[in-house]
């Protein structure tokens, strides 16, 4: 009898010595670009749907986010600054406006060198357009919870003379508007604000709905092709 029970406590034993075993030798197995990439992924659902609880997601976006740069191998060169990018906007969702503001001036000062095929020679990694503006207004929208109004417009200006997207320089002209009026300086924040006005906001949001919808499709293809893979 107590043979066994000593048999059958000995099996379990082993059993979840083993699971634990394969369990830390695949995170051991894990790459900074996995969790880049498990971020990215994290960061489109919760994105898509509305169902998911959003301080859960940015926390798990954080959690991801900051395995890869704590990992910090070859796998993210060239991704370095978009993970800050992404980290730094889980934090401003979070309302952690000082590691949001961190992050992100990290993201706009890192020159990444990416390896070519040829060893000798290596390439200079910038932030696309899209993502310095998305690591800038982060920044910018930490800096105003802050009450740094100065650095405030210091971006504003930045991306107003760097950038000829309509829909990036509404939100700026905006923003930089309320930071006037936070200033009492009411002439700059009623001119922005008439500026603001003259973007065509129909057909900003129209082109911004094809854009979701194009999103969305993937998104749903994307899934679909997960399902047949198991």
């Amino acid at each position: 009898m107590n043979c066994n029970r000593l048999s059958k406590f000995t099996i379990i034993f082993l059993t979840c010595s083993i699971f634990l075993c394969f369990t830390s030798m695949a995170r051991c197995e894990q790459s900074s670009k996995d969790y880049y990439e498990m971020a990215k992924k994290t960061q489109g659902e919760c994105f898509f749907d509305k169902t998911r609880n959003e301080a859960d997601c940015k926390e798990e976006i954080i959690k991801y986010c900051t395995a890869a740069l704590d990992l910090n191998d070859d796998a993210i060169q060239g991704h370095r600054s978009y993970i800050y990018t992404m980290r730094g906007m889980a934090f401003l969702a979070l309302k952690n406006f000082s590691k949001a503001a961190d992050d992100c001036s990290v993201a706009l000062d890192l020159n990444e060198y990416v390896a070519l095929d040829t060893p000798s020679l290596i390439q200079q990694k910038y932030l696309s357009k899209s993502e310095r503006y998305q690591s800038t207004i982060t920044r910018l929208m930490a800096f105003y919870d802050l009450g740094f109004y100065d650095k405030v417009l210091k971006d504003c200006n930045q991306i107003i003379e760097n950038t000829d997207d309509e829909e990036h320089l509404y939100q700026t002209y905006l923003m930089r508007s309320q930071v006037y009026f936070r200033l009492g300086d009411i002439e700059k924040s009623l001119e922005d604000l008439k500026i603001s006005n003259t973007f065509d906001l129909v057909a900003l949001m129209e082109e911004k709905t094809k854009i979701l919808l194009n999103l969305t499709e993937q998104q749903k293809k994307d899934a679909q092709s997960d399902k047949e893979d198991l």
